[in-house]
């Protein structure tokens, strides 16, 4: 087969992609970023074969309608809205917009350039509550090119440090923040792999020692507020504004996504998630397959890096291209991918895979399935 171009329009605020065929076509004109005002028009996508989301079979010969910057009906034999504007898709495939489960769009513009990159903090290993969307760009280059990838909405998340802060969910759509963010907070993240066990503690086990006292530190702190504002409490391992930032995630309101490499910090992580009661989602986990009974009895959700199939380091020795099929198959919860380069729009696993247990507090996994057809705010339809 040949290769397919693929174009992501974004009309309305409601996201979708077409895949065209690689045949000889006129470029097409840049796509600008939409806006999230309803448009006047519907809009009515016919004759494409459209991918649903929910592992639903595609519908050949299928109707997509558009209308107040929500997708209102997908189907085949859909009518048409009296004076909707139609667009031709045969041909042509229609998905859901995609969703980036880990990237630095918006906040990083070229990566060896450090005046244009906003993910990080030279202040230390413990910034919890740094907040990445406070650096979040919705004018960046790197929008608009990610979205002629088919790339509609992204978890832009801190790439460094024990704890690293927040990060947060955005559609990659509007001229403000404000059309943009979704939810400005969506989870703490925290790495102990090889390298940041290195640069932290020099061991796994002294980096361990310190998340557990930061967290434990948190946990004091919350019961002890008034002391500390007194200058009555032990000294701890950070100031007030980091302490209060982990109280959301001692409460079990917001998740902890743990970067881990090796099968072992996997154990490690899952340890710390009981002994603190965290929700977790494992990010990278290269041999988290070794552990798929484990992760899928827990239904702990992973996000995977599908182009990692060789081991880069020796803490990744067991990894290999069909984990995520693996961990899929074995039930393994909510798989997510990352597309870590957003100029060539590598696509991992499952596209459309929901953005699950990031909102669990928003609904079932088919409620946030639907997120992945538009990009509107308010209540999530159900399949």
């Amino acid at each position: 087969m040949r290769p397919a171009t693929r174009l992501a329009v974004a009309l309305g605020g409601a996201f979708f992609s077409l895949a065209l065929a690689a045949v000889p076509q006129p470029k097409p004109a840049p796509v600008a970023p939409a806006r999230t005002s309803a448009p006047a028009q519907a809009i009515v996508v016919s004759g494409g074969t459209v991918f649903l989301p929910g592992g639903r079979a595609p519908l050949s010969d299928g109707t997509v309608v558009v209308s107040g910057g929500r997708i209102q009906a997908v189907g085949q034999g859909v009518a048409a809205p009296a004076g909707a504007r139609a667009i031709d898709a045969r041909s042509k495939i229609v998905t859901p917009g995609f969703i980036d489960a880990s990237t630095q769009v918006g906040v990083a513009e070229v990566t060896l350039e450090a005046p244009t990159v906003d993910t990080d903090s030279p202040m230390g290993e413990l910034l919890p509550a740094l907040r990445v969307v406070d650096g979040y760009n919705p004018l960046s280059v790197v929008i608009p090119i990610t979205r002629l990838g088919g790339v509609t909405s992204v978890v832009v998340a801190p790439v460094h440090g024990l704890l690293g802060g927040s990060s947060a969910f955005v559609d990659l759509v509007g001229d403000t923040a404000a059309e943009a963010i979704v939810k400005p907070l969506v989870a703490q993240s925290a790495w102990i792999d090889e390298a940041t066990s290195q640069a932290v503690a020099g061991t796994r086990g002294g980096t361990l020692m310190k998340l557990r006292e930061a967290l434990d530190d948190a946990r004091v702190y919350a019961t002890r507020k008034a002391a500390y504002e007194e200058n009555r409490s032990r000294t701890l391992s950070m100031g007030r504004l980091h302490l209060e930032a982990l109280q959301p995630l001692l409460k079990g309101q917001q998740p902890l996504v743990i970067t881990v490499r090796r099968a072992s910090d996997i154990d490690a992580a899952l340890r710390l998630a009981d002994e603190f009661k965290l929700r977790i989602i494992l990010s990278g986990a290269s041999e988290g397959w070794l552990r798929k009974e484990e992760l899928a009895r827990r239904k702990v959700p992973v996000i995977v890096d599908a182009m990692e199939n060789l081991p880069a380091r020796f803490e990744s020795l067991h990894a290999r291209a069909d984990q995520a099929a693996i961990l899929a198959n074995h039930n393994s919860v909510s798989l997510r991918s990352r597309i870590s380069n957003p100029v060539a729009c590598r696509f991992k696993t499952r596209p459309c895979a929901t953005l699950g247990e990031y909102q669990r507090q928003e609904g079932s996994d088919s409620c946030l399935s639907g997120r992945c057809c538009r990009s509107s705010r308010g209540a999530c339809p159900r399949d």
